[in-house]
Formats: C-alpha cells, sequence, structure tokens
C-alpha cells in the first residue's frame, strides 16, 4: 500500500535508481546455510552457527584491511580473489592459492552466488519493471556491490530492464555517501537529482542518503521492520506504479 508523503507524480522521473540486493532478489535460504551446504560437498563440515557467527566479523576485517573489495590493493588481484579469501578464512582452511580442493571450493561457491540456485526475484519485481520500461521510464541499478552483481542481474534475468547499472566497485564510493550519489548523476549527465527517484531497502543508505543528496527516494519496506513515520514508503514495488502512472 502506498504510505507517508507519497502522491502521484506529474513530472516524468529522469530515471528511477533501484538497489539490488533485498530490493530486487534475495537469498533463497540463508547466506550460511547455503555455505554450509556447498562445504560439505567438498567435506568441510563447519556448523551454520560458526558460519553465522564469524562471516560478519570477518567480512568487516576484511573490507577494512581491503576497501572496496581490494580493488586498489596489490595483494588482491579481482573481486573473486577477495571473496575467496574471505571464504577460507570463515571455513579455516588452506588458502585457495595453495591447495586444489581449497581453489575448487571457492571457485564452486563463488558461482553458486551468482545463479538462481542461490538467490530469488521478489515476485514483484518483473512485473512493476516491465511496466515501468513499457511507460519509457529509464531505470538503472545503484549498488554498494563489487561487479559480481552484473551476472547475479544477468542471471536472474533483470539485467535487460535497466540503462544502466552502477556499482561502488566502480564508482569508488558507496552509500551512504553523497558521493556515490553524485558520480552517478554525472554519469547520467544529469545536474541536478530533483526529478531522480531511488528505491531501496534500507533507511540509512538508501532513503537517507539519496534524500540527502538532493534525490527523491522511497522506503522499500516489505516486512514493515522499520518504523516510518513520516517517511515516504512502500511495501510492494506496484505501488511505484501508482506515483508514476
Amino acid at each position: 500500500m502506498l504510505r507517508h508523503g507519497l502522491r502521484r507524480m506529474s513530472t516524468r522521473p529522469q530515471f528511477i535508481s533501484f538497489d539490488a540486493f533485498d530490493t530486487l532478489y534475495t537469498p533463497r535460504d540463508p547466506i550460511a546455510i547455503q555455505y554450509h551446504r556447498i562445504g560439505q560437498e567438498f567435506g568441510y563440515d563447519i556448523s551454520v552457527a560458526s558460519i553465522e557467527k564469524d562471516f560478519p566479523v570477518k567480512f568487516k576485517k576484511l573490507l577494512n584491511k581491503y576497501p572496496n573489495y581490494g580493488k586498489y590493493s596489490k595483494d588482491i588481484r579481482s573481486c573473486d580473489e577477495w571473496w575467496s579469501t574471505l571464504i577460507v578464512d570463515v571455513f579455516n582452511i588452506s588458502h585457495f592459492s595453495k591447495d586444489i580442493q581449497s581453489e575448487a571450493f571457492c571457485k564452486r561457491l563463488l558461482y553458486h552466488f551468482t545463479t538462481p540456485d542461490a538467490y530469488r526475484v521478489f515476485d514483484d519485481v518483473v512485473p512493476t519493471l516491465y511496466k515501468l520500461k513499457d511507460m519509457n521510464i529509464p531505470m538503472i541499478v545503484s549498488s554498494n556491490s563489487d561487479s559480481r552483481t552484473v551476472q547475479v542481474l544477468e542471471n536472474l534475468g533483470l539485467s535487460k530492464y535497466f540503462n544502466h547499472i552502477y556499482l561502488s566497485y566502480d564508482l569508488g564510493s558507496s552509500k551512504p555517501s553523497q558521493g556515490f550519489y553524485d558520480s552517478i548523476l554525472k554519469r547520467e549527465n544529469v545536474v541536478s537529482g530533483e526529478d531522480c527517484w531511488h528505491v531501496g531497502d534500507e533507511l540509512v543508505k538508501d532513503y537517507k542518503a539519496a534524500r540527502n543528496a538532493g534525490w527523491n527516494s522511497v522506503l522499500l519496506n516489505r516486512d514493515s521492520s522499520v518504523h516510518v513515520e513520516n517517511i515516504a514508503s512502500i511495501s510492494n514495488l506496484n505501488d511505484l506504479l501508482k506515483i508514476f502512472a
């Protein structure tokens, strides 16, 4: 349903920007369970509880050591290497460069998390994107993620709806920084965010950050988990059609 602060717009948007993870698609099963399941295929029987505990801590530590998924590091040659480094750390196994089985495991896990076996598209996504595209409204993806997201969107059948895909990995800045949003405007040859819209599921990184950068924004609050008083929010992407129809 439409909530606070939303009304039908008479002005055509320059574009509508969408966050990716947990806005367009979400894991089929919790990530820790998927890691555990594939680990078992290779004889790495690490418990789900252990992965749930260690993953966020080691993710943050590695990101602090090698920011932006290692893009500017001499030690990390690609985002795949960054993720493989995290995987061997979480599972406490031999480095992928020194062990054939570890290397195969990392490649298997990385491939898995680009496929529909790992992620599902929310039911409201394709019908909404299809109708917005039919209305000739330009759409882009704006995501805090690495270049593997391009493959995820392609494999999920979503990339065809978007004019451009903007990633923090390529922009060199990430949400909630204003630089992230300003970089997109520059690449879109748009002077002001006044007629630009961003839709995402995170209150700070998506909704507030876009507003602070001078854009319009809508919080996608699917399960009403965020208190949204005086915030422009929707519970279903189809509600965007009521704004731009």
